[in-house]
Order: C-alpha cells, then sequence, then structure tokens
C-alpha cells in the first residue's frame, strides 16, 4: 500500500477508536442520569462547567428535553407565542440565574420525600455563579426513559422565580 494511503487509514482508526472510547465512558453516566434525578440535574450543570462562561456558549435551557411534559407544552405555547417578535424569550438563563456564568461550589441532593409517596422527587441544588450564591430546588418527575424537570424554583437571595415565570411571553 502507498506511503500516502495508510495515513488517512490511520486517522480514520484512531478517530474510531477515540470514538469508542468517548462513548463507552459517556454511556454509563448518561445512563445514571436516566435512572437518578440528581444523576439528571448534574448532568446539565456539568456542561455549563465544561463551557466558556459566555450566554451563547450555554446548554439550550430550553430544549424540551430537560422538561416533563407539562412544560414541554408550556414551552411549545410560549414558542407560538413569541413568532416574529424581537425579545420576546427569556433574556436570561434561567438555569444559572445570569446572563454569562461560571459556577462553582456545585452542591446537589436529592431532599426527603415519604416513601409510601412515589412520585415527584425534590432536588436541593446550590451553587456559585461568579460570587453570586445561588439555590433552586427542582421537582423531577418520571416520564418515559427518565427523570425530567417538572418545576423549578429559587435564584438568588435578590431574585426569585419558578418555571411558570420563566415560560411566559417577555412582552
Amino acid at each position: 500500500m502507498p506511503q500516502h494511503m495508510r495515513h488517512p487509514m490511520l486517522r480514520r482508526f484512531l478517530a474510531g477508536l477515540a470514538l469508542s472510547v468517548l462513548a463507552a465512558t459517556l454511556t454509563p453516566a448518561a445512563s445514571r442520569a436516566a435512572d437518578d434525578p440528581v444523576a439528571t440535574i448534574k448532568a446539565i450543570y456539568a456542561l455549563y462547567q465544561a463551557k466558556n462562561t459566555k450566554l451563547e456558549d450555554t446548554p439550550d435551557q430550553l430544549d424540551p428535553k430537560y422538561y416533563s411534559a407539562r412544560r414541554k407544552t408550556q414551552l411549545a405555547a410560549l414558542t407560538r407565542a413569541c413568532e416574529g417578535k424581537d425579545m420576546c424569550f427569556p433574556d436570561f438563563d434561567h438555569l444559572v440565574n445570569g446572563q454569562d456564568y461560571k459556577i462553582t461550589a456545585l452542591v446537589l441532593k436529592r431532599l426527603p420525600s415519604p416513601a409510601s409517596a412515589p412520585g415527584p422527587v425534590k432536588v436541593d441544588v446550590r451553587f456559585r455563579n461568579f460570587s453570586t450564591s445561588q439555590h433552586f430546588t427542582f421537582t423531577m418527575v418520571q416520564e418515559g426513559s427518565g427523570w425530567l424537570i417538572d418545576e423549578m424554583e429559587g435564584g438568588s437571595k435578590d431574585t426569585r422565580y419558578t418555571l411558570d415565570d420563566v415560560f411566559k411571553p417577555n412582552f
């Protein structure tokens, strides 16, 4: 085989090997997120911690894949209401309570719930966004193949909100 043909094949092999290793390491994390409401929220915030600190680099906090069926319906209504309008969607990222972010000191825990009452689970999330303490409580519901956000309330000492506040047209 000519020398110039070996390198592209080697590159393809190495790229395939790298993707296989990456998939093998990410699959357990994705599986844990589907089975554990705390792991689901942790996986979302891990995306923020892995990115830069500008809004355009963030995960899409309005991506329906994060939300319950009830919230997906609300997001669809928000999208319809905002068609053709400027500045209609929320003007900040509600998952970090800001337009820019630098997430540190992230602590998550499942809040106690009665063992006899299956259903929604609450996850307590505390972190610092730059120098401002943030505290959120997520209500998670299990739908389909995993845990989804059904409610979120909290923010900072000065700014508190719920998903109902966020999922309204901004006009």
